[in-house]
This record gives C-alpha cells, structure tokens and sequence, in this order.
C-alpha cells in the first residue's frame, strides 16, 4: 500500500529539507498501530531501517530549500515496513524532524506529524 507524503511550507522563510531519492521510508518516523493502540509487527525491512538489524539497504539523500507555500511530495509502501496482512483496522502516523537552518551543529530542530491515516483490512 502507497502512502504519499505532501509537505508544504506554511511559513515565511525558506526550510531546509532532506529529499530521498526513491521511497522516503528512511527519512520518516513511521509507526503503525491495530485497533486496540499496539504496534503492528514490524518487517525485516522496518527493523533494518531503525538499526535493529544490519543495514543492506541503502537511500540517496540531498539537502534542498522549500520556498513559502512551496510543498514536496514523498511517498513509501507501509506494507514493506509493518506487516498489514491480518483483517483489522490500522492507524499510520508519521512523523518528522525539520530544521530551522541547514542541519549541523547551529540547526534549530522542529518536529513535524501528519495527520493520522486510517486503513481498513479485510478478509
């Protein structure tokens, strides 16, 4: 299952930004929740992302501006990360880490969610 990310920059200055080349995964904190609030049972792949497993994957990553009202859009399959196969209702959530200045040792760190996505799986 797809799920794209649109980020947009609501202020007045330039944001700095780290755009993924390919599926944007990596870059996000993505967790996922059944019905009841526990966390979905996470990949072989979810768990390599987070460093519980050796990595073998690896991601192309550039720093970029948005612009105000400039948005970009990301996108990266939830079923690769956390295992959806059980009938049931899902929460996704993401969240993310944007930076006032260009990352490094003076970045002011601002953390970002998303709206809440519900899924619904059937037999």
């Amino acid at each position: 299952m797809e799920v794209d990310v649109l980020m947009k920059n609501v202020s007045h200055k330039d944001m700095p930004v780290i755009r993924i080349v390919g599926t944007a995964e990596a870059h996000y904190d993505i967790t996922v929740t059944d019905g009841e609030g526990k966390p979905a049972v996470a990949t072989r792949y979810e768990r390599m992302l987070r460093g519980e497993s050796p990595l073998t994957d690896h991601h192309s990553s550039m720093i970029d501006s948005l612009k105000p009202s400039q948005t970009m859009q990301e996108m990266f399959y939830v079923n690769q990360l956390y295992d959806l196969s059980k009938p049931g209702t899902y929460a996704i959530h993401v969240r993310m880490t944007v930076y006032a200045r260009r990352p490094g040792k003076d970045a002011q760190e601002i953390p970002v969610s998303a709206n809440v996505v519900t899924l619904t799986v059937t037999d």
